[in-house]
């Protein structure tokens, strides 16, 4: 949807959501989507923060990083779009607010996945014995054959 709603932005109305546009950059036919992507994104999160507190907390992880993750998107979020309402006032900083976080939300995305959903599962320690005994079989020349045979 989100995609759809960018093609029609961009080339039914002729809306510059990417490029910067010198005829005024600060106009609210921009900065309006960039508020309401942000702002359902804010709705989105909130919704998921109040969701414990409700007879569906079942339905959510029981993890605590969990809703750290998401309370630490809803901040972003939060920022986003107050930056865009700024922006579309035509408040020169909130391109550093909007701007800000835009950089957070990229630069701190993939490693919040990991710490969040991937990082108890590489802490395993079967996994650790799979890589040791893996090793000690590599280190002893198990693997030497299956080696020769396939690019020999």
């Amino acid at each position: 949807i989100e995609t759809v709603i960018k093609i029609l932005y961009i080339f039914a109305f002729h809306v510059p959501l990417y490029l910067y546009d010198s005829a005024g950059d600060m106009r609210w036919s921009k900065w309006s989507f960039w508020l309401l992507h942000s702002l359902a994104a804010v709705l989105c999160y909130a919704a998921i923060m109040v969701l414990p507190f409700t007879r569906w907390r079942e339905m959510l992880p029981a993890k605590a990083s969990f809703y750290r993750y998401v309370f630490f998107l809803l901040m972003l979020y939060i920022t986003m779009v107050v930056g865009a309402a700024l922006v579309g006032s035509k408040v020169v900083a909130g391109y550093c607010v909007f701007g800000t976080g835009m950089w957070l939300y990229y630069a701190s995305y993939p490693p919040l996945v990991y710490i969040t959903f991937l990082a108890d599962f590489f802490a395993d320690e079967q996994l650790d014995m799979d890589m040791l005994y893996y090793s000690e079989m590599r280190d002893a020349g198990c693997f030497d054959d299956a080696y020769d045979e396939s690019f020999g």
